[in-house]
């Protein structure tokens, strides 16, 4: 009997005995590093997987468990391809100081892998004629001091406008109270801190884009930008764990991860005065609720097919080239003509991965409340879903 048998029945065999019961973490510094076993899928129908699909979760499985042995990662990942969910796991805490594992109900935040929903909110109120692309913001903003800026120029990034996240702390002295939207934009409305550059002019990939996005939805809908999302998102796409906390009145909930510090020792990341601003960051979830997000928007739900065919254009053409970026994704075109459309987050601790590919409905998505690099290290999965050799247990990414 060849090797090559050998390995592909040794890894059928792993991953039955994996699903059965959950697999170790591997070898690991349990002092600094000490990983739980990590908890039984849910979502992963394992009957109806193939040998091909089962050899898939094998592989993916090694992957991952190198990442915990050699980059300590910790978080939840669920892999899917052709519609279907063939790779779930959890790794490691929730709250380190409690022991408290991860769960699939354990919520982080999303930082900017939030955009997709902020922007899928500007298209509902598009459809229903609320808005359009096309409008100057000064229609929702009367006194903006920064004229010919479209919502489209926020969608695609292309505003020119100052950056809030550098500009707020010359203007807030108070580092201790969170702001919010309306605040932020009294103080840009007050001030006016330089633009970077004349509107449309190139894109620029900035937060405050996205902060007057939310406010926007909250104008043009008549609700609060939380409770929008609530009913117009959360609540179709059946998103019963995601949620906006409102950090001048919420305390910590249910579920919700603990963030800390990309360092060896488990250290809390410290509160920050904008944690309260929402559009550009600011949802909470967990892996099956954005899972339930991408089954949402492939199979156009809540969302035309021509609308979402707009957002999966490119904003930004005077430059050639693979990678651009619509309404909230961002787009890369492959070689063999597909597109990945995706979007990733940092914010305080917290690492996410959120990645379509609509040719073979496939969705790599990872939630990660440990800082660590490596999260975004995701081109050995997409080359064993591709069935690519991959030497997943000599080679785990660096």
């Amino acid at each position: 009997m060849s090797r090559k048998i050998i390995r592909w029945g040794a890894g059928l065999l792993f991953v039955a005995i994996w699903y059965s019961c959950g697999s170790a973490s591997g070898n690991v510094d349990q002092q600094k590093h000490p990983v739980i076993p990590p908890s039984k899928p849910v979502a992963v129908d394992t009957v109806k997987l193939t040998e091909a699909e089962r050899h898939k979760a094998w592989q993916l499985d090694t992957l991952f468990l190198g990442k915990v042995k050699k980059n300590h990662f910790n978080g939840n990942v669920l892999i899917s391809q052709n519609g279907k969910v063939i790779y779930e796991k959890c790794f490691g805490y929730e709250d380190y100081k409690m022991r408290k594992q991860l769960t699939f109900n354990s919520a982080f935040q999303l930082a900017s892998s939030s955009k997709p929903m902020t922007a899928a909110a500007i298209m509902i109120l598009q459809e229903r004629g609320k808005l359009s692309y096309s409008d100057d913001i000064t229609k929702f903003i009367p006194d903006f001091p920064y004229p010919g800026i479209t919502i489209r120029m926020l969608l695609n990034h292309r505003s020119g406008l100052p950056n809030y996240e550098y500009f707020m702390e010359d203007y807030v002295k108070d580092h201790n109270t969170p702001l919010n939207n309306e605040e932020v934009l009294k103080i840009m409305i007050a001030n006016k801190p330089a633009a970077y550059g004349k509107p449309n002019k190139h894109f620029s990939y900035n937060n405050s884009n996205y902060l007057l996005l939310a406010v926007i939805i909250a104008r043009a809908s008549g609700m609060d930008y939380r409770s929008f999302m609530q009913k117009e998102i959360f609540g179709p796409c059946q998103m019963t764990n995601t949620y906006i906390p409102d950090r001048k009145k919420d305390t910590l909930r249910s579920g919700e991860t603990r963030n800390y510090k990309g360092t060896g020792k488990w250290e809390l990341t410290p509160f920050n005065f904008l944690d309260g601003v929402l559009g550009d960051k600011g949802v909470y979830s967990t892996l099956e609720d954005l899972y339930r997000f991408e089954r949402a928007m492939a199979t156009h739900s809540f969302l035309k097919p021509e609308t979402l065919e707009e957002a999966y254009k490119g904003g930004s053409n005077e430059k050639a080239g693979a990678r651009n970026y619509g309404f909230g994704w961002r787009l890369t075109d492959q070689p063999d003509g597909t597109k990945i459309i995706y979007h990733n987050g940092w914010w305080h601790g917290y690492n996410s991965v959120f990645m379509r590919r609509p040719k073979d409905q496939t969705a790599v998505i990872v939630l990660c409340n440990k800082y660590n690099t490596n999260t975004y290290h995701v081109q050995g999965v997409w080359e064993i879903l591709d069935g690519k050799s991959v030497n997943v247990e000599e080679k785990p990414e660096e």
